[in-house]
C-alpha cells in the first residue's frame, strides 16, 4: 500500500503523540489552539489554585461581567454615573470572589497570562507609568485625573482576559449578554435619533448620553464583525434574537450622522471579502467559493453605500465621503468647518511631536492640550507625551494586539480569527483618525476580539515566538514526518 499525503494535522498528531506539551526532537511545533482551548474547558475542575468550580458560576466572573457590560451600556451607564458605578460593581465582584475563593484560581490565570504575553504587559505598565508621569509633572496636576481612566480601563481589560478568556462558556456568556444589552440600546437610541435627526449632534451640548455618543457609535461599528460571527454561531432561537440585535447595531451606526461610523462599517466589509479572497479561512480553499463569498461582503458595503446617499439620516456622511475622495486633506469637511479636518489639526500634533519627540509638549488631556489638534490618539499621545512620556507605549500596544490578531488568523484562518482581525483594523484606523484609542474602546476590543493565546499548552502567546515556531515548523519537519510522506 501507497503512503497518504501528509497533512498539517499529520504533523500535530505526531507532536501530541510524542508530548502534551507540543514538544517533539526538541522542537515546539504548531498545535490547533482551538481544540487546546476546548479539551481544557471540557477537562474535569481540579483543586489546582482553588479552581474546583467552573470560572464562568463564579460570582467573581459574574459581577465583573455585570460591571463591564454597564460601562459600555448608556441606558445603565448614565444612572450610575459611568465609572463610578462602574468601580461600585468591580470592587464588589473583587469582594465576592475573597469571599468565595475564586480570587486565589484567577491569579494563577492572571499569573499565566502575564508569563505569556510579556510584550502587552511592558507596553501596558510603560502607559501607566507615563500618565501617571504627565499627570504629575507635565499637565494641570489632579485636573487632569481622568487621564487615569485610559490605562486603568485597559489593565482591566487585560486582567479580564487573563482570567476568563481561556474559557468558552467565559467567553460565550460575554458575548452573548453584551450583544443583547447593546442590541436594546441600539433600538431605544435608533428611535430617538430617526425621530429627530439632529439628536445625536445635540447630545454633546445637551447631555443626552443616554442614547450614546459618537466615540460609542465608532465602538459598536468596530466590535460589529465579532457580533455577527457570535451570532451566527450560536444555535436555535439565540441565533435569530442575536442576528436581530446585530441588525439593530448596524442601523444605530448608519443613522447616527456620524461619517466614522458609517465609514468603518463600509472598511469592514470591504477588508472581509479582501481577506476571504488572499487569505482564504478553512473551508474557502476553492477560489470558487472565496470569490462568491467576497462578492457578498463587496455587494453589502456598495448596497450600503447607496442607503447612505439617498437617506436624510445619513447624507450628510456620504457628502463627506464625497468631499474626502475629491480632496483628501479637507478631511470631507468644506467651508467654514475645513479648519476641523483631521488633516490639518494631525499637522499640529505632528509638529509638536517633532520639536520634542522625547516627553512630548505636555499639556495634559489630548482632547484639551494647546499642543495637539485632539482627533488623533495615534498622532496627539506622541504629540502631548512623545516617546517615554507614554504615547510609545499606546503604539506599542496597539501594535502588539495587530500582531497577536494577525498571527492567530494566520496560524488558525477560522471565522472567528477573520472577525478579530478585522475589528483590530477597524480600531487602529479609528484611533488615527480619532481619539478612539482611549476609554473603553481598547478594553473591550480586547475581551472581543483576543488578540493572542491564553493557557494554550505548548504555545507561547508571545507574538513573536509563536512566529518563529511557526518558520521552524514550515522550515525543518522532523524526520518521522519525512519517513511517513514516503
Amino acid at each position: 500500500m501507497g503512503t497518504l499525503p501528509l497533512r498539517e494535522t499529520d504533523a500535530c498528531n505526531i507532536c501530541h503523540q510524542v508530548s502534551p506539551d507540543g514538544w517533539a526532537g526538541g522542537r515546539q511545533f504548531h498545535r490547533n489552539p482551538t481544540e487546546d482551548l476546548k479539551r481544557e474547558s471540557m477537562r474535569p475542575r481540579t483543586s489546582y489554585g482553588g479552581d474546583s468550580v467552573a470560572p464562568a458560576k463564579t460570582w467573581l466572573f459574574g459581577l465583573a461581567t455585570i460591571a463591564l457590560i454597564c460601562l459600555v451600556t448608556p441606558i445603565v451607564s448614565v444612572p450610575l454615573h459611568g465609572l463610578l458605578g462602574f468601580s461600585v460593581i468591580f470592587s464588589s465582584a473583587i469582594t465576592m470572589g475573597l469571599v468565595e475563593g475564586s480570587v486565589r484560581a484567577t491569579g494563577y490565570r492572571v499569573v499565566e497570562g502575564i508569563r505569556r504575553n510579556k510584550w502587552l504587559c511592558t507596553f501596558a505598565v510603560w502607559y501607566l507609568l507615563g500618565v501617571v508621569g504627565n499627570l504629575l509633572f507635565r499637565g494641570h496636576g489632579v485636573e487632569d485625573w481622568p487621564l487615569m481612566s485610559n490605562p486603568a480601563l485597559f489593565l482591566c481589560g487585560v486582567w479580564y482576559v487573563f482570567a476568563f478568556g481561556s474559557d468558552i462558556q467565559c467567553r460565550r456568556g460575554f458575548h452573548v449578554v453584551l450583544i443583547c444589552a447593546t442590541g436594546i440600546q441600539a433600538i431605544l437610541s435608533t428611535m430617538a435619533i430617526t425621530e429627530n435627526v439632529t439628536l445625536a449632534r445635540r447630545m454633546v451640548f445637551e447631555g443626552a448620553w443616554i442614547y450614546g455618543e459618537q466615540g460609542y457609535y465608532a465602538m459598536l461599528a468596530i466590535l460589529l464583525p465579532i457580533f455577527v460571527w457570535r451570532s451566527l454561531v450560536e444555535p436555535g432561537i439565540w441565533r435569530v434574537v442575536l442576528l436581530g440585535a446585530c441588525f439593530a447595531i448596524l442601523s444605530l451606526t448608519v443613522f447616527s450622522s456620524y461619517a466614522t461610523a458609517l465609514g468603518l462599517v463600509l472598511i469592514g466589509a470591504v477588508l472581509s471579502a479582501l481577506v476571504v479572497v488572499v487569505l482564504p479561512v478553512k473551508g474557502l480553499r476553492r477560489g470558487g467559493r472565496r470569490v462568491v463569498v467576497g462578492a457578498v461582503f463587496i455587494a453589502a458595503a456598495a448596497r450600503l453605500t447607496q442607503f447612505a446617499g439617498e437617506s436624510p439620516q445619513t447624507i450628510g456622511s456620504y457628502d463627506k465621503f464625497e468631499r474626502f475622495y475629491e480632496r483628501p486633506e479637507s478631511g470631507g469637511y468644506s467651508g467654514h468647518d475645513l479648519a476641523e479636518s483631521r488633516w490639518y489639526k494631525a499637522e499640529l500634533s505632528v509638529e509638536n511631536f517633532l520639536s520634542e519627540p522625547v516627553w512630548g509638549k505636555g499639556g495634559g488631556r489630548t482632547r484639551l492640550s494647546q499642543f495637539v489638534g485632539g482627533h488623533s490618539s495615534f498622532l496627539d499621545s506622541l504629540g502631548a507625551y512623545g516617546l517615554m512620556g507614554g504615547g510609545g507605549a499606546l503604539a506599542g500596544l496597539v501594535l502588539t494586539i495587530f500582531a497577536g490578531a494577525f498571527s492567530r488568523y494566520w496560524r488558525e484562518r477560522s471565522w472567528e480569527t477573520l472577525a478579530g482581525f478585522v475589528s483590530v483594523v477597524l480600531f487602529a484606523i479609528a484611533g488615527v483618525v480619532n481619539p478612539y484609542w482611549e476609554g473603553y474602546q481598547p478594553l473591550f476590543l480586547l475581551v472581543m476580539a483576543r488578540p493572542f493565546l491564553l493557557n494554550t499548552a505548548g504555545e507561547s502567546a508571545t507574538v513573536f515566538r509563536v512566529l518563529r515556531q511557526d518558520a521552524v515548523f514550515f522550515k525543518e519537519p522532523p524526520k518521522e514526518i519525512m519517513q511517513r510522506a514516503g
